[in-house]
């Protein structure tokens, strides 16, 4: 009888461990925003910042972000990095962090939401901020500054819609001092199409050491929002 009865308690013993193993395996974790965090304070490189969070998913927005310069070289540091689940293919990356343009002394603070494609490893929509938190100083439109900037977002927009007469106004425009030798332009207007026109706003980089605009992103509305970052060719 002993014998019988220590084999079904071995037995009822069993059959829970096997009941409580399924339940644990089918049950869905919680769903949850993810942080990830440099662990080096200062990484030197692409890939050290890649290694420091998920490789997959640091590489995609090291390269996306880089690509925004052309061909010039990008070195950039993701000092915070946070993942938040868009859908069960997609999701919101979010941080700060550091980037040096050339071999220049600086590395400019950076802000950046972009999305991330899980099925690609691929980042194909992503917004970058350059230089710190701080209100930009308003100045001219029709400033050297302001006309550069207006010839410059002119002929992009021309180059999209080159199947059609465009003309651009810039209305407002604003600089901020970015590290010693660049400078962010920001500017607001509209674009006037033949069948009307459409708000208009540009984020563009200069650099005044080289009289260069390195960077330019711009986004119009067109029924639907649309934007376009285009990086000037390097010299």
């Amino acid at each position: 009888m002993t014998d019988r009865a220590s084999c079904c308690k071995s037995f009822v013993a069993l059959i829970a461990a096997l009941l409580l193993a399924t339940h644990s395996a089918f049950a869905a974790p919680p769903t949850r925003a993810i942080e990830g965090r440099a662990l080096d304070a200062a990484p030197e490189s692409r890939v050290e910042a890649a290694q420091t969070i998920d490789a997959a998913v640091a590489a995609a927005l090291i390269g996306a972000i880089s690509t925004q310069f052309g061909e010039r070289k990008v070195e950039v540091k993701l000092d915070r990095m946070q993942v938040d689940p868009a859908n069960l293919i997609d999701s919101i990356l979010s941080g700060e962090g550091r980037l040096r343009i050339g071999d220049d002394d600086d590395w400019l603070p950076m802000r950046f939401k972009a999305l991330y494609d899980s099925r690609t490893a691929s980042v194909p929509q992503q917004e970058l901020v350059l230089g710190d938190d701080g209100a930009g100083e308003e100045i001219q439109v029709g400033s050297v500054l302001g006309r550069a900037l207006q010839d410059q977002a002119t002929r992009r927009v021309q180059a999209e819609f080159v199947q059609q007469p465009v003309r651009l106004r810039l209305d407002r425009v604003t600089r901020t001092r970015v590290g010693k030798r660049y400078t962010r332009v920001e500017g607001v207007g509209a674009v006037n199409f033949e069948e009307g026109s459409a708000p208009f706003s540009v984020d563009a980089l200069y650099d005044g050491k080289s009289d260069a605009w390195l960077r330019m992103a711009y986004e119009l509305s067109t029924g639907a929002e649309r934007a376009a970052d285009v990086a000037t060719p390097a010299p």
